[in-house]
């Protein structure tokens, strides 16, 4: 193998790196967006269970009292 061939051997792995860094970095950034949407719907999920929580704790605090 000569050093053009070398040269264009490195080129064209040159290009196949760079063409699969890009679609890492695409696929990075559509994970990043599904994580951000579990994130936000896990957040409702732990108010809701708070909120639950709160309706539970009043509810006993007016039957012990009621009683």
């Amino acid at each position: 193998m000569d050093m053009s061939e070398k040269i264009a051997y490195l080129e064209v792995q040159q290009a196949r790196l760079d063409e699969r860094i890009s679609d890492l970095e695409d696929w990075r950034k559509k994970v990043n967006g599904h994580l951000d949407r579990i994130e936000t719907k896990l957040g409702n999920i732990g108010w809701g269970i708070a909120a639950t929580l709160g309706g539970v704790v009043v509810d006993l605090v007016l039957r012990i009292v009621g009683k």
